[in-house]
């Protein structure tokens, strides 16, 4: 699995074969590592979609695969031609250890991905602290008088009005 960090996408093999009918499925896939707002709120329709607007009647099965493949309808920018589909990419194929699989996959990027960022925001503000410890960057003077400003007030319990 390749993480693109520029794009917060992903790439990924898949080699598996079928729990149905022992069909071997091989492709590689791009998808996304995070949804927009949108995305997640159309990705949350279209599930509830799937399931006729009843979730609630639904089996597990049925609700574990309308997530799959509202999820992957979201996800997947670029697709092996086995996965595409004219109504709804993945939906066709029976074998549904693929379809989980891949999900599991896109799921194990976007997991990555927010790994790396975390990380690379402690490696910045690790370096940051360094630099000001050995006095290579000062805070600047306004930051100090805005911080001695809120912490008298709010020991003294008042609120906090900060002036630009």
């Amino acid at each position: 699995m390749n993480i693109h960090k520029d794009d917060a996408e992903a790439t990924f093999e898949i080699s598996t074969i079928g729990d149905k009918d022992n069909k071997q499925y091989m492709g590689k896939f791009r998808v996304k590592c995070l949804l927009s707002p949108i995305e997640e709120i159309e990705a949350n329709n279209l599930y509830r979609e799937l399931l006729n607007n009843t979730p609630h009647l639904a089996s597990e099965r049925a609700r574990q695969l309308a997530f799959a493949l509202a999820e992957l309808e979201y996800r997947v920018v670029e697709c092996d031609p086995f996965w595409e589909n004219k109504r709804l990419n993945g939906s066709h194929i029976k074998n549904t250890n693929v379809i989980h699989e891949v999900l599991d996959l896109a799921i194990e990027a976007q997991q990555k991905y927010l790994d790396m960022m975390k990380d690379d925001l402690i490696e910045s503000q690790e370096k940051m602290t360094a630099l000001i410890k050995n006095k290579k960057i000062e805070r600047e003077p306004e930051m100090d008088a805005i911080g001695d400003k809120v912490a008298a007030e709010l020991i003294e319990g008042e609120e906090v009005e900060i002036e630009e």
